[in-house]
């Protein structure tokens, strides 16, 4: 499925006034050069950690093995307004709604309506167990994307509620693809697809998989030069065309240098439940020093650690940072 489709059902649901700042907001992070301090734009996405609560335990899960999924806290609309006053997140066109499990969050509902009367485009993943009971009050209260992640742990539910779940909005799917899997059984990514399309989803998206923890399984990256994943990419893209969209693959290890590919560290910020700061969807852990709730928006999205790390990956003769060399959004330019 073309890229420029897929972000197209966002943006025809951006036409309001409500939206203008935030359009211009993009069009400045798009229009300007890349640079190691920024000094025209703020994040175009936010990526909240509603809670720290999921009701699966999915094996290569890191932060389950962690007992980090174990946590109680969570977000809720009072922290969402107060959160969403700073200026750094102000002008954001897209909030991502991230977990654990988002729609374990007592208030998702409430931060959806709240987020939307401000204006902004609201997407969540989500591993569906929830969602057929939470589906229209969603929808009333103006998501604007729904992913729904598959997992081995899951599916057998999703067969029997992805269908219902559709008549009343259409969701996307996605399955986070490892190396053995490629290698010796590819027989359960065929059902995962073939199951999303006969449930009238929009979409099927690919991920790779992505260490993360204390031992991370570096075994299962899935990069470019893998014969199992081009050979399996070719085949999905024959039989599912412009059904299945697949991220750019991870670059061989000796490829791995910079030279401004990557553009989390410019297009994107995170937010904690307890308002620490993140500077991408990765492994990095949250900003020294700095909170949503305490600190002005210089030192949030120009602080120092992030302005080292955006010259790295800027400058075509170093290598990318360690911690980015595993991750599938590596050859990504954002959107």
């Amino acid at each position: 499925m073309n890229k420029l489709i897929y972000y197209c059902e966002m943006a025809r649901k951006a036409l309001s006034l409500k939206i203008l700042p935030k359009s211009l907001n993009y069009l400045k992070y798009r229009l300007y050069k890349q640079k190691p301090v920024v000094k025209h734009y703020t994040p175009q996405i936010v990526g909240l950690m509603t809670t720290q609560k999921c009701n699966l335990r999915c094996g290569y899960c890191g932060l389950a093995r962690e007992g980090i999924l174990e946590g109680k806290s969570e977000m809720t609309i009072e922290f969402i307004r107060s959160a969403f006053s700073h200026p750094l997140l102000k002008n954001a066109i897209l909030v991502d709604l991230l977990g654990g499990e988002p729609l374990l969050c007592n208030d998702i509902v409430e931060i959806v309506a709240f987020l939307s009367f401000r204006g902004y485009l609201i997407n969540t993943s989500t591993n569906g167990l929830l969602l057929a009971e939470k589906i229209v009050k969603l929808k009333e209260a103006g998501i604007t994307r729904i992913n729904v992640s598959i997992y081995p742990e899951n599916i057998d539910i999703l067969k029997n509620t992805l269908k219902s779940i559709n008549s009343v909005f259409k969701v996307h799917t996605s399955y986070v693809l490892t190396r053995s899997q490629l290698e010796k059984n590819t027989k359960e990514i065929l059902e995962v697809i073939e199951m999303s399309r006969s449930s009238g989803c929009k979409s099927h998206r690919f991920w790779m998989f992505r260490p993360q923890g204390r031992n991370p399984n570096f075994n299962e990256v899935i990069t470019e030069d893998l014969p199992a994943y081009r050979s399996f990419k070719s085949q999905i893209e024959n039989n599912y065309k412009n059904y299945v969209l697949w991220p750019v693959a991870i670059s061989a290890p000796k490829n791995i240098t910079g030279g401004g590919k990557c553009r989390q560290l410019w297009q994107r910020t995170g937010i904690g439940t307890d308002g620490k700061i993140s500077i991408c969807c990765g492994n990095m852990p949250p900003l020294s020093s700095v909170n949503i709730f305490t600190s002005n928006l210089d030192e949030i999205y120009n602080h120092p650690f992030v302005i080292e790390l955006r010259k790295d990956l800027l400058d075509k003769t170093k290598k990318v940072p360690s911690i980015c060399q595993t991750c599938n959004l590596l050859n990504e330019t954002g959107w």
